[in-house]
């Protein structure tokens, strides 16, 4: 059974943080958005200040990424460009340097002849611990540390989805079938066939309402 990358895992949360069936929304107030960084590790707690703008952006950047995962497969392409607009201006670079190291597959040891540097745990420019940006390349991708944090670390969600739209992991993460939950999950089955985030409850419930309308036309 395939196992989520916490790129992926972090896609998932951060898709997550509306709740649709719930009526909830992590990222509903600026205190709200900075309150689940810190959770996720994603801000230092103390060092973040979101701006409305930013709370504004990342609003845009989430509805961009539930469509791409839509189960549906008929993303709203206005909502998808309206999020690169965002991206356009997020402080993200790409380091060719750090692309002389070499690769390392998660979950496998390192080469025996591969001479890699000690990399610190945190990393100073940033006061961050070094999987800020979820090993997306370990430093290929990484953002301005003068830029905000919320900023930052709306790159580093930005890497996450490109990275696993890369790899192909992004076809693992869909949303829920039922309309009235769109729960983000990951699909860890082998032909990739899962429609509920549960299939206890919004999969029980469609095979309910389902087997109610046979009923009727019966």
């Amino acid at each position: 059974m395939a196992e989520p990358s916490r790129r992926a895992l972090l896609v998932k949360e951060f898709a997550n943080t509306l709740d649709v069936e719930a009526g909830t929304d992590r990222a509903d107030s600026r205190e709200g958005l900075a309150g689940w960084l810190i959770e996720m590790g994603l801000a230092a707690a103390g060092s973040i200040d979101v701006c409305e703008s930013e709370l504004r952006d990342f609003l845009v950047l989430r509805a961009g990424v539930r469509e791409l995962l839509d189960a549906a497969g008929d993303p709203d392409p206005t909502l998808v460009a309206a999020s690169d607009e965002v991206t356009r201006r997020l402080p993200m670079f790409v380091s060719l340097s750090s692309m002389l190291r070499p690769v390392v597959v998660e979950g496998e040891p390192a080469p025996e002849d591969a001479a890699l540097d000690a990399v610190p745990a945190v990393d100073p420019a940033t006061d961050l611990p070094r999987d800020f940006f979820f090993g997306v390349e370990a430093e290929t991708l990484t953002a301005d540390p003068t830029e905000t944090a919320a900023r930052r670390a709306m790159s580093a969600i930005a890497g996450a989805v490109a990275t696993i739209r890369i790899t192909g992991e992004i076809g693992r993460l869909t949303r829920c079938a039922a309309l009235s939950c769109a729960m983000v999950f990951f699909d860890a089955s082998k032909n990739h066939s899962r429609r509920w985030c549960s299939m206890r409850v919004c999969g029980n419930r469609a095979k309910a309402r389902a087997y109610a309308a046979r009923r009727r036309e019966a």
